[in-house]
């Protein structure tokens, strides 16, 4: 079911009304960041984590932070659209921050809007998927050398044009590769290998949203006593893995089946996702 209504600045409106003007930077510029939420009862998972992202980025892209920017104050507007729109268990929510409207290129000001979506979501807390993802490595398209050294992924990139090509292989998702053949992420998701019981991770993450998720995750994979090593992971890494595995804030865990003709257990990505329910 689709939500009927958004939220813009603390005020509740109509989602199928216009609210954004024809100046917004977000849609001229791509002057904008966002990232999702997954949780329960009208309660964000790991908001504190997430409201944290929040505050950092808008100071990185030298956004003003509203006066009533608040973690109580965000928790307690979220809530208030939620019950809104009459979704009271599993929900996602989207949270997007623009630079408020400028005519010109470079802004004028640093004010910020904030606007905030939500849906109902099927779950109400992370699942093990019964059947495994079916990967494979994307060959003609790496992950830009700037996208790790500007500190923030580009709201627009090449990956959203991928849908064809999952169709084409009859794929779920791609490994992502940057500039020396090293597997950094999928188009949706982070990305963990699990070698001897060692739990690996790409030594280079975009610096976006997905980092928050893929740092609770280490931090389960540490509170079960597991190994965590960075790691420049080549194609002959995913071939020889026990188990690799795709997380993000909205799928959780999701176990790899099969990367080619190789396939794989998924013994400790149960055990982490068991640990991030616990720690909801």
């Amino acid at each position: 079911m689709t939500a009927k209504y958004l939220m813009l600045n603390g005020e509740i409106l109509p989602a199928a009304k216009p609210c954004l003007s024809h100046l917004n930077r977000g849609f001229l510029y791509a002057d904008v960041f966002s990232f999702e939420l997954r949780g329960n009862s009208s309660k964000a998972f790991f908001a504190d984590r997430y409201f944290d992202y929040l505050i950092a980025t808008m100071s990185r892209l030298k956004m003003e932070r509203p006066l009533l920017l608040k973690k109580s104050i965000f928790e307690t507007d979220l809530e208030l659209l939620l019950q809104k729109n009459r979704i009271y268990k599993g929900f996602t929510a989207r949270v997007s921050v623009f630079r408020d409207d400028s005519p010109s290129l470079l802004p004028e000001k640093n004010s910020v809007s904030i606007l905030i979506t939500v849906n109902e979501f099927p779950q109400e807390e992370y699942k093990v998927l019964n059947n495994g993802l079916k990967l494979n490595i994307l060959r003609n398209y790496t992950i830009p050398d700037f996208v790790f050294k500007s500190d923030i992924t580009p709201y627009f990139n090449e990956e959203m044009l991928l849908s064809s090509y999952l169709e084409e292989f009859d794929i779920d998702d791609v490994f992502i590769t940057d500039s020396k053949s090293n597997v950094v992420k999928t188009i949706f998701s982070s990305v963990f290998i699990i070698k001897d019981n060692k739990l690996f991770v790409p030594e280079r993450i975009p610096n976006d949203s997905k980092k928050v998720f893929t740092e609770l995750v280490i931090d389960a994979a540490r509170s079960l006593k597991i190994l965590v090593l960075p790691k420049s992971i080549k194609k002959e890494d995913l071939s020889s893995a026990d188990e690799i595995f795709c997380v993000d804030v909205i799928n959780g865990i999701r176990w790899v089946l099969a990367y080619g003709e190789r396939r794989y257990y998924h013994r400790i990505s149960t055990l982490l996702i068991n640990k991030i329910n616990e720690m909801i």
